[in-house]
């Protein structure tokens, strides 16, 4: 079966509301002035994109994204590291897969 998330849904689906409203749906499991950079990563990741060329590009997210979007949120406000969650990292211009039990590299 596969996993569908949960709304409060944004109420478009272009960069700069996707991305309020997924700063609030992870305001549970992550500091403040973490939660920015946490959502650029999620975004970057599942859209395979740079902030600068979805803004360029105007991307419009679909509903599939946004609800994997809202997968993300869940287990973070769970308390699940981002890289976990992405089941990546980046270390030294390396990307490392990681898992639950993987420790994650830190600079």
């Amino acid at each position: 079966m596969i996993s569908r998330g949960f709304g409060p849904w944004p109420t478009q689906n272009n960069e700069l509301e996707v991305k309020k409203w997924l700063i609030s749906r992870i305001s549970q499991g992550v500091e403040e002035d973490e939660r920015a950079s946490v959502v650029n990563l999620c975004l970057d990741y599942l859209t395979n994109k740079t902030k600068g060329e979805r803004i360029a590009n105007d991307y419009r997210y679909t509903e599939a994204l946004i609800d994997k979007l809202a997968l993300y949120a869940d287990q973070i406000n769970s308390n699940i590291p981002v890289q976990y969650v992405l089941g990546i990292t980046q270390f030294n211009n390396l990307e490392i897969i990681v898992e639950d039990g993987v420790l994650i590299p830190r600079p």
